[in-house]
């Protein structure tokens, strides 16, 4: 099974050393849908995991398989269609007979009264056909989501999950260690109030790390799930928080983090050593006026000499995801010593919310989750989610053309628009120095900022009611340019 993997890879490698496509597509769809994991294939397309709801609003939602092609455009669409409800949170190629890819999932089934929940494995081949299928043992009156997993070994994994009774109102984390592919071994249930964040094994040690919130605990277990210590990690971290490991002696903790100049959040990212202590840190994009998350799920991957983390952008917690402004999927790159090099802004068109990225072969990443077209459905009054995969290469960017306006790379946005007292501009490092300018209707010159932060707020309580025309122009080149409107 070793050998089959290690030539798996050797072939995806060969054949995607190339420049790959890149684009930004929203799949709008008459159904309901989530994406919550993907894998990028051998012939470069894409297998994206989460869920589908065929049937309204109110209908009963189903594990969801889609494949999108290289160049961004959905080929196949696959629904385990179960007699109860179902979901895919978790795909991964995993070699094992005719089998090349492990999706990971939970069913839900009413019984009289009674909420039965239980987690599935199933195993796919290349063309998406059922290979093997194995359900894990029902749990009364709670509902279970996966959520993360870590293999240290092609035999054994370890899968967390979220356990939560039918009002919502208690939540547990579940560990459990899995002998491939598909015995379960032991568990670790987190009987206190807990959500689930992350997964670390750390080899060399043979230890377990088990991040969960709230309280930000790290419990720390043997091999074996047995607990051998429980600790914090910084408070300063709220939630959304990905682990991901940087060789065989540090990490990322990657995450949304509390501003320290205001009350809304931005994104954070620690380089830890395998004994929990800080050797670098990145705080990036404070503002004062709106919320920047960090991807929902797995938000950070690295790729070569490159780190890749998504985030999402202009955000209220308390109407997710159904808020009824612009949002934006951002996608910020550093080197691996946490300096950034750049951040790109793709979307304004809708609310959105990364779940997943991961690397692609070209040095560039795939990131995949839903989106609400506020637009459409308030039109409606309809609460539809659609996936969205957005591509870029190693700088952070699409470059093939596209009638789709959300699909240009933003080095600057500028919000609210339309607005009254306040503008808003935010902008990636790479055009600190940039000149901003704000025209009226006739081209005359109303103000001229030089951006020198990446959050700029201007007041503009004394300018009339109207469209003012506005460019960014860096070194000697407008980059960004559009209309503001002021109420």
């Amino acid at each position: 099974m070793k050998n089959k993997y290690l030539v798996t890879i050797f072939l995806l490698i060969s054949y995607l050393s190339n420049s790959q496509n890149s684009f930004f597509n929203n799949y709008k769809q008459i159904s309901h849908e989530r994406s919550f994991s993907s894998v990028q294939l051998v012939d470069g397309s894409y297998l994206l995991v989460g869920e589908k709801r065929v049937s309204g609003y109110y209908g009963i939602n189903q594990a969801y398989i889609t494949k999108v092609s290289q160049t961004g455009e959905i080929v196949n669409e696959v629904l385990m269609n179960p007699a109860e409800a179902s979901r895919f949170c978790i795909i991964t190629p995993y070699q094992y007979g005719n089998t090349d890819f492990l999706c990971i999932g939970s069913t839900d089934s009413v019984a009289g009264s009674n909420i039965f929940s239980r987690i599935v494995f199933y195993g796919l081949d290349a063309d998406l056909n059922i290979t093997y299928q194995k359900h894990f043992t029902y749990i009364k009156d709670y509902l279970l989501v996966s959520w993360q997993f870590v293999m240290p070994n092609d035999s054994i994994m370890y899968l967390m999950v979220d356990k939560s009774n039918n009002q919502n109102s208690s939540r547990n984390v579940v560990v459990t260690k899995y002998k491939m592919p598909s015995d379960s071994l032991t568990s670790y249930f987190i009987n206190t109030l807990s959500i689930s964040q992350d997964l670390n094994f750390i080899k060399a040690k043979q230890q377990l790390d088990v991040f969960v919130y709230p309280n930000n605990k790290l419990l720390q277990f043997d091999k074996d799930l047995n607990l051998r210590t429980s600790k914090q990690y910084p408070a300063k971290f709220l939630s959304s928080i990905s682990i991901t490991p940087v060789g065989d002696t540090n990490y990322l903790l990657t995450g949304t983090a509390f501003n320290s100049i205001s009350d809304n959040l931005q994104v954070g990212c620690l380089r830890n050593n395998n004994d929990d202590i800080t050797e670098d840190s990145l705080f990036y994009t404070p503002s004062i006026d709106t919320n920047f998350y960090a991807g929902a799920k797995k938000n950070t991957t690295i790729n070569g000499n490159s780190i890749f983390i998504a985030g999402f952008y202009n955000v209220y917690a308390w109407l997710f995801p159904y808020n009824y402004n612009p949002s934006w999927v951002t996608i910020t790159k550093t080197d691996l010593d946490l300096n950034i090099i750049s951040t790109h802004f793709y979307g304004g068109d809708a609310q959105y919310c990364p779940y997943s990225i991961i690397p692609t072969s070209d040095g560039g990443c795939f990131v995949t989750g839903y989106s609400y077209d506020y637009l459409s459905n308030l039109q409606f009054n309809e609460f539809e989610l659609d996936i969205f995969a957005l591509k870029v290469n190693s700088d952070g960017l699409i470059t093939e053309l596209s009638n789709q306006p959300q699909a240009k790379a933003h080095d600057a946005i500028l919000y609210p628009n339309p607005g009254r007292d306040i503008l808003n501009i935010q902008s990636g490092p790479q055009i600190n120095g940039a000149q901003f300018t704000l025209y009226d209707i006739q081209g005359r010159t109303m103000r001229t900022e030089t951006i020198t932060a990446t959050a700029l707020k201007l007041t503009t309580s004394t300018l009339p009611s109207g469209t003012y025309p506005w460019q960014i122009v860096f070194k000697n080149k407008v980059i960004e340019s559009g209309k503001w409107v002021k109420e």
